[in-house]
């Protein structure tokens, strides 16, 4: 009876020892899984990100071109008037 004692320990260590491994892999799996669609997630987003940075960059560039179209027209248009205006 003694003898069946260890062998019966060593059989259900291997047992649990690959159930553990088993369950190793697996989360190792779904961790890379789930690292490869954070990956993705990410990239997109920073399509996203690029996308309205480009946006922004457009709008300022337009932005500052009809600031320096406005200001060269009220220059124009005040030298206009004072030239046009009777000297006394």
């Amino acid at each position: 009876m003694t003898t069946c004692r260890p062998f019966a320990l060593s059989v259900f260590a291997k047992v649990q020892l690959k159930q553990t491994a088993d369950n190793f892999q697996t989360k190792t799996a779904n961790l890379e899984k789930r690292c490869l669609e954070l990956t993705q997630e990410l990239a997109n987003h920073q399509s996203l990100v690029n996308a309205a940075e480009a946006k922004l960059t457009e709008q300022e560039t337009d932005s500052k071109q009809k600031l320096e179209d406005f200001q060269k027209y009220r220059r124009q248009t005040m030298e206009a008037l004072v030239s046009d205006s009777p000297r006394l």
